[in-house]
């Protein structure tokens, strides 16, 4: 096993009791450190969703499933403080719709473990192909899919920054489905990536 799916299957499984007990440990020591935990928590979803939104990341698989782990963590201690909601009707309501993805990460962790090892499979699983196109331009050509799904591969564009050299941002991809191409491309190099950019 990756150490990428370790963290990714752990993370499912073991966040949202830690949440649970640190939302009650905390609460027996002070509410004031219930809340600056909380908007330490939302400071880090919103930091997550940033990167996710301007596709920046690190160059470590493993430090990217780390990072979307802490920001779980985050996510389930967030949930478990609803149950501090004075007025019951919202504080069950809260619960009810924070709970949904906790289950659903319960469900992939356990039953859907197999589903879990392909998704993180594609994702960290080495590139075929890297080529340094400029200075402080990689290109990456990694495959994605499996027997019982679409397959093909994905041709990146990531810049890097001298300054943060553990961090990337993808500028430009273009996706081959080599199953079932559709209207998409049915091939792609770097000098089409680059040519997107």
């Amino acid at each position: 096993m990756s150490a990428s799916f370790v963290i990714a299957w752990l993370c499912l499984l073991v966040a949202p009791p830690v949440a649970i007990a640190a939302f009650f440990i905390m609460r027996r020591c002070r509410s004031r450190t219930t809340r600056k935990a909380a908007y330490g928590c939302v400071g880090l979803i919103i930091v997550a969703v940033g990167a996710c939104y301007l596709d920046v990341s690190f160059t470590s698989t493993v430090a990217n499933f780390a990072f979307a782990s802490a920001a779980y963590l985050a996510y389930c201690f967030l949930a478990i403080c609803t149950w501090s909601f004075k007025w019951l009707p919202l504080r069950v309501l809260a619960l009810a719709v924070t709970a949904i993805p906790v289950a659903a990460g319960y469900v992939l962790g356990t039953v859907g473990m197999l589903g879990l090892m392909f998704i993180v499979g594609d994702y960290a699983n080495p590139p075929i192909q890297t080529t340094n196109t400029a200075a402080d331009l990689e290109c990456r050509t990694t495959g994605w899919g499996m027997v019982a799904t679409d397959s093909g591969y994905t041709v990146h564009l990531y810049k890097h920054w001298p300054a943060f050299p553990l961090i990337e941002r993808e500028v430009a991809r273009v996706v081959v489905n080599e199953t079932n191409p559709g209207a998409g491309p049915t091939s792609a190099s770097c000098d089409d990536v680059l040519a997107k950019r």
